[in-house]
């Protein structure tokens, strides 16, 4: 294990249109790879992470990113002895389309469309989906817009008493911003890969709106063929409200 060479792996994951879609370089005979580093001499895992984002040619979107395991396998890679530690990237949405290669050397893949991968690349890729949608299943605005089937687990209640998650939900770092509010459910059913009620999530999304998460904006959707819809953003200071107790769950300050 001493003569290991240690990498660091980031998974960079957006949404793509309405596809959550992952980003891979180009890797040898025809398969793709998932961006990767050696860690430096002097750098701990924060820091070598920090610097592969920074060398992606999207570094100013990647609103978000964390460790979610590693890789050990003693045959992960042929004829070398690797460990990598790896990190997803949630990166905020641009016109960018699945598919098509960039002037630096890679492209963004819908999930439902991935090339042959490198090594165990695909593995690597998994582990990271599943870290990425257990924190998003868990944060408190997901447990009270989603059913209960599609949460694997009974909804939380989310006031001043539930445990609340530390830093805003990763759910809007992956959205577009402003958004519609069809794409929350849109987004959802990606993660998910399964249909959500539109009648049940819009009234879900309709109870939500008083605390203020939620925040609508004077502005609408243009250049759609439907009819233009009203544009949202996430508010952090009534997040911050929220998650303090200040508010309950009706928007309603508390004594």
């Amino acid at each position: 294990m001493s003569n290991a060479l240690v990498t660091v792996i980031v998974v960079p994951i957006r949404l793509v249109g309405d596809e959550l879609s992952v980003w891979v370089e180009r890797g040898s005979e025809g398969t793709a790879a998932l961006p990767r580093a050696p860690l430096g001499a002097q750098e701990d895992e924060g820091r070598a992470v920090a610097r592969l984002v920074r060398d992606l040619p999207f570094a100013g979107e990647v609103k978000r990113f964390a460790s979610c395991g590693t890789a050990s396998a003693p045959d992960r890679v042929k004829a070398t002895r690797e460990v990598a530690l790896v990190s997803w990237a949630a990166v905020r949405p641009s016109p960018a389309r699945t598919g098509e290669v960039s002037d630096h050397g890679g492209d963004w893949h819908s999930l439902r469309s991935l090339p042959p991968f490198v090594d165990d690349h695909g593995s690597i890729l998994v582990m990271a989906l599943e870290h990425l949608q257990r924190e998003i299943l868990h944060d408190p605005v997901t447990r009270r817009l989603l059913p209960r089937h599609l949460l694997r687990s009974a909804a939380d209640s989310f006031g001043p008493n539930s445990r609340v998650a530390e830093q805003a939900p990763i759910l809007f770092t992956l959205l577009p911003d402003p958004f519609p509010l069809s794409a929350i459910r849109r987004f959802y059913e990606s993660l998910t890969r399964a249909p959500i009620d539109r009648g049940n999530f819009r009234r879900k999304l309709v109870e939500l709106r008083p605390t203020g998460v939620v925040k609508e904006l004077p502005l609408f959707q243009r250049g759609v063929r439907h009819r233009a819809a009203q544009l949202f953003t996430f508010d952090p200071h009534a997040w911050e409200r929220w998650t303090r107790g200040e508010l309950n769950g009706n928007g309603v300050h508390e004594s």
